[in-house]
Protein backbone atom coordinates (compact mmCIF):
# COMPACT_ATOMS: atom_id res chain seq x y z
CA UNK A 1 0.00 0.00 0.00
CA UNK A 2 2.77 2.34 1.34
CA UNK A 3 4.68 1.54 -2.53
CA UNK A 4 1.22 2.32 -4.25
CA UNK A 5 0.91 5.86 -2.71
CA UNK A 6 4.75 6.59 -3.20
CA UNK A 7 4.48 5.59 -6.68
CA UNK A 8 0.88 8.39 -7.08
CA UNK A 9 3.03 10.50 -4.85
CA UNK A 10 5.73 10.89 -7.63
CA UNK A 11 3.41 10.41 -10.54
CA UNK A 12 1.54 13.61 -9.04
CA UNK A 13 4.69 15.85 -8.97
CA UNK A 14 5.06 15.04 -12.56
CA UNK A 15 2.29 15.82 -14.04
CA UNK A 16 2.44 18.99 -11.82
CA UNK A 17 5.65 20.24 -12.87
CA UNK A 18 4.59 19.48 -16.18
CA UNK A 19 1.84 21.10 -16.04
CA UNK A 20 4.13 24.01 -14.56
CA UNK A 21 6.49 23.76 -17.33
CA UNK A 22 3.11 24.56 -19.63
CA UNK A 23 2.06 26.94 -18.13
CA UNK A 24 5.07 29.37 -17.65
CA UNK A 25 5.03 28.26 -22.14
CA UNK A 26 1.79 29.44 -22.86
CA UNK A 27 2.58 33.44 -20.78
CA UNK A 28 5.68 33.46 -22.65
CA UNK A 29 3.58 32.52 -26.23
CA UNK A 30 0.45 34.97 -25.07
CA UNK A 31 2.73 37.71 -23.85
CA UNK A 32 5.54 37.72 -26.24
CA UNK A 33 8.54 40.29 -26.60
CA UNK A 34 7.41 42.85 -29.45
CA UNK A 35 10.17 45.04 -30.80
CA UNK A 36 9.21 49.12 -30.75
CA UNK A 37 8.42 50.04 -34.21
CA UNK A 38 10.80 52.98 -34.97
CA UNK A 39 12.82 54.49 -38.15
CA UNK A 40 16.09 55.57 -37.61
CA UNK A 41 18.87 56.87 -40.40
CA UNK A 42 21.25 53.94 -41.50
CA UNK A 43 23.98 56.04 -41.67
CA UNK A 44 27.26 56.66 -39.24
CA UNK A 45 29.34 59.58 -40.43
CA UNK A 46 32.46 59.31 -40.06
CA UNK A 47 33.27 62.64 -39.75
CA UNK A 48 32.49 64.38 -36.33
CA UNK A 49 29.29 65.73 -34.68
CA UNK A 50 27.15 63.37 -36.97
CA UNK A 51 28.11 65.83 -40.24
CA UNK A 52 27.97 64.80 -43.40
CA UNK A 53 29.72 66.50 -46.32
CA UNK A 54 27.47 67.26 -49.18
CA UNK A 55 28.65 69.17 -52.57
CA UNK A 56 26.48 71.08 -54.87
CA UNK A 57 28.11 69.58 -58.25
CA UNK A 58 27.40 71.56 -61.64
CA UNK A 59 27.11 68.12 -63.17
CA UNK A 60 24.75 66.65 -63.44
CA UNK A 61 22.69 69.78 -63.61
CA UNK A 62 21.26 71.18 -61.32
CA UNK A 63 23.01 69.51 -58.72
CA UNK A 64 23.80 66.51 -57.29
CA UNK A 65 21.49 64.14 -55.45
CA UNK A 66 22.75 62.57 -51.48
CA UNK A 67 20.92 59.49 -50.51
CA UNK A 68 20.42 58.56 -46.97
CA UNK A 69 19.09 55.02 -46.05
CA UNK A 70 16.05 54.70 -43.75
CA UNK A 71 15.55 51.88 -41.68
CA UNK A 72 12.16 50.82 -40.02
CA UNK A 73 12.17 47.95 -36.87
CA UNK A 74 9.93 45.82 -37.66
CA UNK A 75 8.32 44.41 -41.41
CA UNK A 76 4.87 45.10 -41.86
CA UNK A 77 2.39 43.71 -44.47
CA UNK A 78 1.07 47.54 -44.99
CA UNK A 79 2.77 50.90 -46.64
CA UNK A 80 4.10 53.33 -43.83
CA UNK A 81 5.34 56.58 -44.00
CA UNK A 82 8.31 58.47 -42.00
CA UNK A 83 8.10 62.21 -42.17
CA UNK A 84 11.38 64.66 -42.02
CA UNK A 85 11.94 68.09 -40.74
CA UNK A 86 14.58 70.46 -42.01
CA UNK A 87 16.58 73.30 -40.40
CA UNK A 88 19.50 75.07 -42.02
CA UNK A 89 21.84 77.95 -41.25
CA UNK A 90 20.92 80.22 -44.44
CA UNK A 91 19.32 77.30 -46.89
CA UNK A 92 16.31 78.03 -48.29
CA UNK A 93 13.81 74.78 -49.68
CA UNK A 94 13.30 75.08 -53.01
CA UNK A 95 16.33 77.88 -53.72
CA UNK A 96 19.11 75.82 -52.13
CA UNK A 97 17.72 72.38 -51.77
CA UNK A 98 14.68 69.79 -52.48
CA UNK A 99 14.07 67.44 -50.24
CA UNK A 100 10.85 65.34 -49.47
CA UNK A 101 8.67 66.08 -46.46
CA UNK A 102 8.08 61.84 -46.00
CA UNK A 103 8.96 58.67 -47.41
CA UNK A 104 6.67 55.59 -47.50
CA UNK A 105 8.36 51.77 -46.83
CA UNK A 106 6.60 49.75 -48.99
CA UNK A 107 4.79 46.78 -47.46
CA UNK A 108 7.31 43.89 -46.35
CA UNK A 109 10.16 45.89 -46.76
CA UNK A 110 12.04 47.74 -43.65
CA UNK A 111 14.32 50.31 -45.52
CA UNK A 112 13.95 52.96 -48.29
CA UNK A 113 15.79 55.76 -49.23
CA UNK A 114 15.81 59.66 -48.50
CA UNK A 115 17.55 62.16 -51.27
CA UNK A 116 18.10 65.13 -50.72
CA UNK A 117 18.79 67.58 -54.13
CA UNK A 118 21.17 70.16 -54.23
CA UNK A 119 20.38 73.38 -56.29
CA UNK A 120 23.07 74.47 -58.24
CA UNK A 121 22.12 78.29 -59.09
CA UNK A 122 21.35 78.96 -55.46
CA UNK A 123 25.07 78.71 -54.78
CA UNK A 124 27.96 81.03 -55.04
CA UNK A 125 31.66 79.71 -54.79
CA UNK A 126 32.78 79.48 -51.35
CA UNK A 127 29.08 79.66 -49.50
CA UNK A 128 28.87 76.53 -46.86
CA UNK A 129 25.42 75.30 -45.53
CA UNK A 130 24.56 73.49 -43.11
CA UNK A 131 21.37 71.71 -42.82
CA UNK A 132 19.83 69.43 -40.36
CA UNK A 133 17.94 66.50 -41.21
CA UNK A 134 15.25 64.99 -38.32
CA UNK A 135 12.79 61.76 -38.48
CA UNK A 136 9.85 63.35 -37.06
CA UNK A 137 6.88 61.52 -35.08
CA UNK A 138 2.90 61.85 -35.74
CA UNK A 139 -0.05 60.71 -36.10
CA UNK A 140 -0.09 58.26 -38.84
CA UNK A 141 3.89 58.34 -39.48
CA UNK A 142 6.09 55.59 -37.57
CA UNK A 143 7.83 57.32 -34.76
CA UNK A 144 11.70 57.86 -34.61
CA UNK A 145 14.27 55.95 -32.86
CA UNK A 146 15.83 58.42 -30.40
CA UNK A 147 19.28 56.58 -31.52
CA UNK A 148 20.11 58.03 -34.96
CA UNK A 149 17.17 59.96 -35.58
CA UNK A 150 18.92 63.03 -36.83
CA UNK A 151 22.32 64.13 -38.97
CA UNK A 152 23.71 67.16 -40.26
CA UNK A 153 24.68 68.20 -43.92
CA UNK A 154 27.54 70.82 -44.46
CA UNK A 155 26.79 71.83 -48.58
CA UNK A 156 28.95 73.17 -50.66
CA UNK A 157 29.09 74.06 -54.41
CA UNK A 158 31.97 72.00 -56.45
CA UNK A 159 32.71 72.27 -60.01
CA UNK A 160 34.60 68.96 -61.70
CA UNK A 161 38.38 70.83 -62.96
CA UNK A 162 38.36 70.93 -67.02
CA UNK A 163 41.58 72.22 -68.12
CA UNK A 164 40.13 72.57 -71.68
CA UNK A 165 37.35 75.34 -70.08
CA UNK A 166 40.26 77.28 -68.76
CA UNK A 167 41.22 79.19 -72.25
CA UNK A 168 40.03 82.54 -73.54
CA UNK A 169 39.65 85.97 -72.75
CA UNK A 170 40.69 86.35 -68.59
CA UNK A 171 40.30 89.68 -66.85
CA UNK A 172 43.21 90.60 -64.67
CA UNK A 173 42.11 90.61 -60.99
CA UNK A 174 45.41 90.57 -59.60
CA UNK A 175 49.13 90.73 -60.16
CA UNK A 176 51.31 91.85 -57.71
CA UNK A 177 53.90 91.97 -60.44
CA UNK A 178 52.57 94.83 -62.18
CA UNK A 179 52.59 94.34 -65.80
CA UNK A 180 48.98 94.11 -65.83
CA UNK A 181 46.68 96.92 -64.29
CA UNK A 182 43.55 95.18 -62.83
CA UNK A 183 40.51 94.55 -65.49
CA UNK A 184 43.08 94.29 -68.30
CA UNK A 185 42.38 91.26 -70.77
CA UNK A 186 44.83 89.00 -71.86
CA UNK A 187 44.28 85.41 -73.94
CA UNK A 188 45.16 82.20 -71.86
CA UNK A 189 45.60 79.17 -74.36
CA UNK A 190 45.86 75.51 -73.08
CA UNK A 191 47.60 72.38 -73.66
CA UNK A 192 46.75 69.27 -71.72
CA UNK A 193 46.75 70.00 -67.82
CA UNK A 194 48.77 73.19 -68.53
CA UNK A 195 47.79 76.79 -68.97
CA UNK A 196 49.75 79.50 -70.61
CA UNK A 197 49.96 82.71 -70.77
CA UNK A 198 52.55 85.84 -71.15
CA UNK A 199 54.08 88.60 -69.18
CA UNK A 200 54.72 92.22 -71.12
CA UNK A 201 58.37 91.08 -70.94
CA UNK A 202 60.80 91.81 -73.96
CA UNK A 203 61.39 88.08 -76.14
CA UNK A 204 58.21 86.97 -74.03
CA UNK A 205 57.87 83.29 -73.45
CA UNK A 206 54.56 81.71 -71.76
CA UNK A 207 54.47 81.31 -68.56
CA UNK A 208 53.71 77.24 -68.15
CA UNK A 209 50.98 76.23 -65.52
CA UNK A 210 50.32 72.99 -64.84
CA UNK A 211 47.20 72.25 -63.02
CA UNK A 212 46.80 68.78 -60.86
CA UNK A 213 42.85 68.23 -61.80
CA UNK A 214 42.35 65.76 -58.70
CA UNK A 215 43.35 68.60 -56.23
CA UNK A 216 43.02 72.07 -58.16
CA UNK A 217 46.47 73.10 -57.42
CA UNK A 218 48.52 75.06 -59.60
CA UNK A 219 52.34 75.11 -59.97
CA UNK A 220 55.17 76.52 -62.07
CA UNK A 221 57.93 74.75 -63.17
CA UNK A 222 61.33 77.30 -63.07
CA UNK A 223 61.50 78.49 -66.53
CA UNK A 224 62.92 82.10 -68.22
CA UNK A 225 59.56 84.29 -69.45
CA UNK A 226 61.31 87.07 -70.87
CA UNK A 227 63.54 89.95 -70.56
CA UNK A 228 63.40 93.55 -68.97
CA UNK A 229 65.82 96.30 -69.63
CA UNK A 230 68.43 95.16 -72.41
CA UNK A 231 70.13 91.91 -71.69
CA UNK A 232 68.38 90.66 -67.86
CA UNK A 233 66.66 87.70 -68.50
CA UNK A 234 63.91 86.67 -65.75
CA UNK A 235 63.11 83.72 -64.62
CA UNK A 236 59.82 82.42 -62.24
CA UNK A 237 58.56 79.36 -60.40
CA UNK A 238 55.74 78.64 -58.43
CA UNK A 239 56.17 78.97 -54.30
CA UNK A 240 55.54 75.83 -53.18
CA UNK A 241 52.58 75.28 -50.71
CA UNK A 242 50.97 78.63 -51.25
CA UNK A 243 47.51 78.78 -50.48
CA UNK A 244 47.49 81.26 -54.12
CA UNK A 245 48.29 78.60 -56.28
CA UNK A 246 44.83 77.32 -57.51
CA UNK A 247 41.75 76.79 -60.02
CA UNK A 248 38.42 77.72 -59.64
CA UNK A 249 36.48 75.36 -62.12
CA UNK A 250 32.89 77.10 -60.43
CA UNK A 251 33.88 80.72 -61.28
CA UNK A 252 36.94 79.96 -63.94
CA UNK A 253 39.42 81.78 -61.75
CA UNK A 254 42.97 80.72 -62.66
CA UNK A 255 45.92 81.62 -59.79
CA UNK A 256 49.37 81.19 -58.89
CA UNK A 257 52.07 82.83 -56.69
CA UNK A 258 55.31 83.15 -58.52
CA UNK A 259 58.81 83.56 -57.37
CA UNK A 260 60.48 86.41 -60.10
CA UNK A 261 64.25 86.09 -60.20
CA UNK A 262 67.22 87.38 -62.42
CA UNK A 263 71.14 86.76 -62.44
CA UNK A 264 70.82 89.65 -60.88
CA UNK A 265 68.75 88.24 -58.06
CA UNK A 266 65.77 87.02 -56.22
CA UNK A 267 62.75 89.82 -57.11
CA UNK A 268 60.33 88.42 -54.58
CA UNK A 269 56.41 86.14 -54.69
CA UNK A 270 53.76 87.87 -56.61
CA UNK A 271 50.66 86.45 -57.31
CA UNK A 272 48.92 87.20 -60.68
CA UNK A 273 44.95 85.22 -60.97
CA UNK A 274 43.23 86.00 -63.63
CA UNK A 275 38.88 85.25 -64.28
CA UNK A 276 37.20 83.96 -67.32
CA UNK A 277 35.09 86.46 -68.94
Amino acid sequence: MKNIFNKFFVGGLLLLSIASCKKNNLVVDKDPLIPLEAARFLMVPTASNNYYNFNILEVPAPGSVFSIPIGVTTVSNVDRKVSFTYTSNKATAGTQYTAPAEITIKAGSTIDTLRIQGLFAGYNTGRIDTLKIKIASGTGFINKNSYQDSLMLIMKKTCPVVVADLAGDFEVVRDGWADYSVGDIIPLTVSGDTIMFKYLASAALPIKIVVNTATGVTSVAKQVYGRYGATEVFSAQSVAGSAENFVNPCDKIVSVELNHTSPLGNYGNYVIRLKKL
